[in-house]
């Protein structure tokens, strides 16, 4: 499903916005706890823009959990934040996200470069996957953390 490359093939602009959501990634792992998935996804149909794809056990369904990750994107500087096209949160039980799993195991400071591939419908040019973890823990009491 993935395909990948040794080094991962960035431009300036796509490292300083990798730099900027391994904060918000660890920013939301703080509050809320782990992420079974967090990645970015530049589709072919929005050539530089990319699709955050988030999958977690806490993470509410529908807008209450893009809403959560969505405060967090907001407070990125403008030139990071413009590059976001849509906030995709996935059921870390569904086929898109164990197949990344099994395949990719990323839990702290990895970058995963992925190739040309599909999530669901949408034809993906290039990823980065920041966190990629099977079994994610759900962390007791459900939600934000105190």
């Amino acid at each position: 499903m993935i395909a990948t490359r040794e080094k991962p093939v960035t431009s300036p602009g796509t490292e300083a916005l990798i730099d900027a959501m391994r904060k918000v990634e660890r920013n939301i792992t703080h509050t809320y706890g782990p992420f079974t998935l967090f990645g970015l996804f530049e589709r072919e149909s929005i050539p530089g823009r990319w699709d955050l794809v988030v999958s977690a056990p806490w993470l509410p369904e529908g807008r209450e959990g893009i809403q959560i990750i969505a405060n967090y994107v907001a407070r990125l500087p403008k030139a990071e934040a413009i590059q976001i096209a849509r906030i995709v949160p996935l059921a870390p039980e569904s086929l898109p996200v164990r197949s990344i799993t099994e395949e990719v195991s990323i839990i702290d400071k990895g970058v995963f470069a992925t190739g040309s591939t599909s999530i669901g419908n949408a034809e993906v040019v290039r990823g980065y996957i920041l966190v990629s973890q099977k079994g994610t823990p759900v962390p007791q009491p459900l939600g934000k953390r105190g």
